[in-house]
């Protein structure tokens, strides 16, 4: 089996991916639509850190819909929360894509367990309304 048949099988199987800063950055550039996406603290603009990755975030349709945003209220390294929802906020049913956490850029335990109740709230709401097959 050649490597590229092997990863898109593997990627088959992937159902939700979380990326935290930059790994937020990389998480929200994915290509493939069709999983879910949780980014926690995510480096929106890599240039905030002076890392030219000439790339630009690009989250439209289902992939802004995927995307749920988790940012730390006392960030003390950046803070794109206002960049995530002027620029990639979805709704559904009342829920929103992102949500404000307790904690810094490395949230505790239970700031994280805050965000993901949030975050699942949101992908419980949408999973019957999108059809990813």
């Amino acid at each position: 089996m050649k490597l590229s048949q092997k990863q898109t099988n593997y990627q088959k199987n992937i159902d939700i991916v979380i990326g935290h800063s930059l790994g937020g950055y990389y998480t929200m550039s994915l290509k493939k639509l069709e999983i879910f996406k949780i980014v926690i603290n995510p480096c929106i603009d890599p240039l905030v850190i002076n890392l030219d990755l000439n790339k630009k975030i690009n989250l439209r349709g289902l992939n802004r819909q995927l995307t749920f945003g988790m940012f730390a209220k006392s960030d003390e390294l950046f803070d794109f929360y206002d960049c995530f929802k002027d620029n990639f906020s979805a709704e559904f049913y009342g829920v929103l894509n992102y949500t404000r956490i307790p904690g810094t850029h490395r949230p505790d335990k239970n700031s994280l367990e805050l965000g993901l109740i949030k975050a699942f709230e949101y992908f419980t709401k949408i999973h019957n309304s999108i059809d990813l097959s």
